[in-house]
């Protein structure tokens, strides 16, 4: 199941909301548009697993402490 942020879905709640009164008038094209641009920019923002990964620490071995690695 994909996780999705509060934010992200109140964004897609509010355009599904505005389109519906939207209607034919066009009424509320601007708004809509700038709620768009919102999730584009919350999406450029998610972070991909592999980007996020956490690098193993190197942990030292008796042999590395004696050889001096």
């Amino acid at each position: 199941m994909k996780k999705i942020n509060v934010v992200e879905l109140y964004v897609y709640k509010r355009i599904e909301k505005l389109e519906k009164e939207n209607g034919k008038y066009d009424l509320h094209t601007k708004v809509i548009e700038e709620l768009k641009d919102v999730l584009d920019v919350i999406h450029q923002t998610h972070f991909k697993p592999s980007e996020n990964a956490v690098e193993k620490e190197y942990k030292e071995t008796a042999c590395d402490h004696v050889y001096g690695r």
